[in-house]
């Protein structure tokens, strides 16, 4: 509307007591009390310092409230990561990158490619990384590293280290640390139901049950089984 009266100027104008006339603010101002000082901006990223419309504050993209509370992040800056209207080089631990925006892992991940509690790629203390997952204590046929669950050697049940097996798969028998797919000449396979152990017959016997290696089957020369 043109050759209109106003009590109060509308935007982009400043009431002129000169001319008494609304005069046009001068651009980025959306208000003014003259044509160049300033009372808000025209850009939302914009903000009023000392009567001027300026920018924010690298490495912010846009912000708001203030000029260094980011709600984007340059990516241009090298700190192109959101996290709490701050940004970062990279993302913080217990966090992943989300669209330039740094979340929250779910805990007991410590790192995360995402939010699913299968995604995990470090764990807090006391938890074992296994296949993106974290667990208090690692599965059978892994041994843990202290903070992962690490495969045992193919013929290692369960074990230790890579070099310590505790027991074996089947057909592999367990000799000192080692599994071994046949026992030396004259010792036994005992301890079947953990995977077979080889072992010797107790001194006394020349043969033995493999359950009980002091029940003796057979005797050495010039001795005598005695069967009560």
């Amino acid at each position: 509307m043109v050759n209109t009266c106003f009590a109060v100027c509308p935007s982009f104008y400043f009431a002129d007591s000169v001319s008494s006339k609304c005069l046009m603010c001068q651009s980025p101002c959306s208000t003014c009390t003259s044509a160049s000082q300033c009372l808000s901006c025209q850009d939302a990223s914009l903000f009023v310092v000392n009567s001027s419309c300026v920018g924010c504050l690298s490495p912010c993209l846009t912000c708001s409230l203030s000029r260094t509370n980011c709600t984007a992040c340059d990516p241009s800056s090298g700190f192109p990561y959101l996290i709490n209207n701050s940004c970062y080089a990279n993302c913080p631990a217990n966090t992943y990158n989300s669209s330039s925006n740094c979340l929250p892992c779910v805990s007991p991940c410590n790192s995360c490619i995402n939010a699913s509690i299968s995604s995990c790629l470090s764990c807090n203390t006391g938890y074992l990384l296994f296949n993106n997952n974290c667990l208090l204590g690692c599965p059978s046929g892994y041994y843990s590293d202290t903070v992962a669950c690490i495969a045992c050697n193919g013929q290692c049940s369960t074990c230790s280290s890579p070099l310590v097996c505790l027991s074996c798969v089947p057909n592999y028998y367990l000799l000192g640390s080692t599994c071994i797919s046949s026992c030396p000449g004259g010792m036994i396979i005992s301890n079947t139901s953990n995977g077979g152990i080889c072992g010797y017959c107790n001194s006394s016997c020349l043969t033995c049950l493999t359950t009980n290696t002091s029940y003796c089957t057979g005797c050495p020369n010039f001795t005598y089984l005695y069967l009560g």
